[in-house]
């Protein structure tokens, strides 16, 4: 018995919910540790996911699509509509036609270009260290009192308690950026929605503790007082916040408890053995072991056995 896969790939805009899955007939991710921002790309081709009695249908499908897809509009993906995993949420950047051919006929196609949400919004928000704007009320009223806090001189400030996000943890201080800056509180979708206007916060809930996947070393303290001066994009601003030798930041989409599609943010250090190497010594006469390290064998993973496997290539290289 031959399985169909078909995919599920749903959009949210202005104009309202599309569900486009019967016109796909490509999709790729991906998706990097060395790349924070992943990307999908969709090719919606009617005529080969679908029996169409005429071209004129075929032309009039991808018009209509590209009407209704517009740039910046949410969309989520599965490759499975029958799995209850996500793999994609993200913005769609560019859509554009092209042609492809196939025998001795052509066919006009629709490329659609995505990337992952949040990776992307904090990529594109850039905050600047300006004190002085800070205290003029022609630019609170152009800016919004969110954008005001990261201008300077109460930067990171906590309410109660007194002292700073960014002297204490670096968990701490990273929290504080994502729920504040305008990046998670900007509105992603406006108009037509179910439920009103949504922003990013609704895709990525700081709140689903799922979502955060933070992992710190013990004893992690910020020591960088130009944390609070800082100048740039949020998203270096919270590798700024971290040593990469010791650690690594990645994003990912997973299914939240909602059943819903939600972009999770991790954040770990470097696994650098294995736990049956770390050494357990408890006495006071040996050497201190750092922890909240975490190992090889600690980190998920998938096991595939030699009866799933299809092809080998195997090869030697002098490199």
């Amino acid at each position: 018995m031959i399985r169909r896969i078909e995919p599920l790939v749903e959009v949210w805009n202005t104009v309202g919910y599309q569900n486009i899955s019967e016109y796909i007939s490509s999709i790729r991710i991906q998706n990097s540790v060395d790349v924070p921002v992943g990307r999908m790309d969709l090719v919606i081709n009617p005529s080969a996911t679908s029996s169409l009695p005429t071209s004129i249908i075929h032309n009039a499908i991808l018009n209509e699509a590209q009407k209704r897809l517009k740039l910046n509009s949410i969309i989520s993906a599965k490759i499975d509509k029958n799995s209850k995993d996500h793999s994609f949420l993200g913005r769609i950047d560019n859509i554009y036609p092209r042609i492809s051919s196939d025998g001795n006929s052509t066919r006009r196609e629709l490329v659609v270009n995505c990337s992952m949400l949040l990776p992307k919004l904090l990529l594109k928000d850039d905050i600047i260290n300006a004190p002085l704007l800070q205290e003029l009320p022609a630019v609170k009223q152009v800016l919004g009192t969110d954008r005001l806090q990261f201008l300077g001189w109460s930067r990171g400030a906590k309410k109660e308690g007194g002292g700073n996000y960014f002297a204490g943890k670096p968990k701490d201080a990273i929290k504080f950026i994502l729920e504040n800056c305008v990046a998670t509180n900007t509105t992603v979708v406006a108009g037509r929605t179910q439920g009103g206007n949504l922003i990013a916060k609704s895709f990525f809930d700081p709140k689903k503790s799922e979502i955060f996947k933070f992992s710190f070393l013990e004893g992690e303290t910020l020591f960088n007082p130009s944390l609070t001066t800082y100048s740039g994009s949020i998203l270096q601003y919270i590798f700024e916040c971290i040593d990469p030798d010791f650690y690594e930041i990645f994003f990912d989409t997973e299914t939240g408890s909602d059943n819903l599609a939600y972009n999770v943010f991790t954040i770990r250090p470097k696994p650098f053995s294995f736990s049956d190497y770390v050494p357990q010594h408890n006495d006071s006469n040996s050497y201190r072991v750092v922890r909240g390290w975490l190992n090889f064998d600690e980190l998920d993973s998938v096991i595939k056995t030699s009866e799933q496997r299809l092809s080998d290539q195997t090869g030697i290289s002098d490199f």
